[in-house]
């Protein structure tokens, strides 16, 4: 797998879609990181499935984007 892409997924009470998502790209890499804005449903777990970096943070501007920029960065 390509060591040097990374995606970043951003997500909140995905359950629904989230699955699709990230078997559309677990072929791409392996590293797969999850940011999630406290979701109510089972997307958390959705996520755990797929990848060990799952972060929560609450959703203000562009900071859980550049939470998982920075978690990506090597």
């Amino acid at each position: 797998m390509n060591s040097l892409l990374s995606v970043v997924i951003l997500t909140y009470n995905e359950e629904k879609n989230l699955e699709v998502c990230l078997k559309s790209v677990i072929g791409l890499t392996s590293n797969i990181f999850i940011v999630d804005s406290f979701s109510s449903d089972q997307t958390l777990e959705i996520a755990k499935r797929y990848t060990k970096y799952s972060y929560q943070r609450k959703f203000i501007a562009h900071r859980a984007t550049k939470l998982g920029i920075r978690k990506s960065t090597y």
